[in-house]
């Protein structure tokens, strides 16, 4: 299997399962069957109302936790600092994790500023292996980092569509820090 490394080293498989629009009542046997076949990345996300079917497929595949890699993403109506907290806490209860692997602020609309906020502190506290971001355009991925960002992210996702030409350069910094304080000083200097 063939794995990007994170920028703060964890690796994530290239290859994973994702179940965008997987109705809850196939979810679970998709998931299963998925796993079965070699798939060790689930993708998932709050908005796709399928956590939990997830959740039962990977308490029943047998497969040690720690041999998967479990993607969640929070959804805007649960940005800000606690509601984000609470959404976290939501999605591992329903998944029946203890860690995720991946979380990603799904959309930059509402306080992601305190979304972010609340994912640096999960991820200082062991739940969270790597934190990051997905259909964020440069922008707003900037904004993130001069505004608040104490943690650099670990994983920028955009979906093809929404990326431009001028987001590339980006990424690359995106790889190139982590852990430190992101100021206009420290993105230059790389």
């Amino acid at each position: 299997m063939e794995y990007k490394v994170l920028a703060n080293g964890v690796k994530l498989p290239m290859v994973g399962f994702g179940v965008f629009q997987v109705d809850e009542q196939v979810c679970e046997q998709a998931v299963l069957d998925a796993l079965e076949t070699g798939y060790r990345h689930i993708d998932t996300a709050a908005t796709y109302l399928n956590e939990a079917a997830v959740g039962r497929a990977i308490a029943s595949s047998g497969i040690k936790r720690e041999d998967l890699f479990i993607t969640t993403k929070l959804w805007v109506q649960d940005h800000g600092y606690e509601n984000t907290k609470r959404a976290f806490a939501k999605s591992l209860q329903k998944l029946g994790l203890e860690y995720l692997d991946l979380y990603l602020i799904h959309k930059p609309y509402g306080d992601y500023y305190g979304a972010w906020r609340a994912l640096e502190d999960l991820y200082k506290e062991g739940l969270i292996r790597a934190i990051g971001v997905t259909s964020f355009s440069s922008e707003r991925l900037q904004d993130l980092f001069l505004v608040c960002a104490r943690i650099m992210v670990m994983y920028e996702g955009t979906n093809v569509a929404d990326r431009r030409v001028s987001d590339t350069s980006l990424s690359d910094i995106v790889n190139l820090i982590v852990g430190e304080k992101f100021t206009a000083r420290s993105a230059a200097a790389h």
